[in-house]
């Protein structure tokens, strides 16, 4: 079973506030309520229909590691090991397990 690397997530998340302040113009601050915001980033993404293979492999990506960054900043969770799915990510946080990066 791959062990999380909480460093390597966290640069990820760092590309991902890089590129929706670069491609979209907002702002994100680590906080739940900026959640919002994302979805409006994913809407706009998938405007113009659904992404390429390359572009989608990216933006699941560094999405998915923000979205658990903010996860495990408001609850005090960690990265850890998807119990069902090897070589995947999740987060664990008030005792759940809220959202899994493959």
């Amino acid at each position: 079973m791959t062990t999380p690397d909480p460093d390597a997530l966290r640069r990820i998340t760092d590309e991902c506030v890089a590129l929706v302040a670069a491609d979209f113009g907002r702002h994100l601050d680590w906080s739940l309520g900026i959640l919002a915001e994302m979805d409006l980033v994913c809407a706009s993404l998938l405007a113009e229909g659904p992404l390429e293979e390359q572009r989608l492999e990216l933006w699941w990506k560094i999405v998915g590691a923000y979205t658990g960054e903010v996860v495990i900043r408001a609850y005090g969770g960690a990265w850890i090991s998807h119990e069902q799915a090897a070589g995947a990510f999740a987060v664990s946080a008030l005792g759940a397990m809220p959202l899994s990066l493959s």
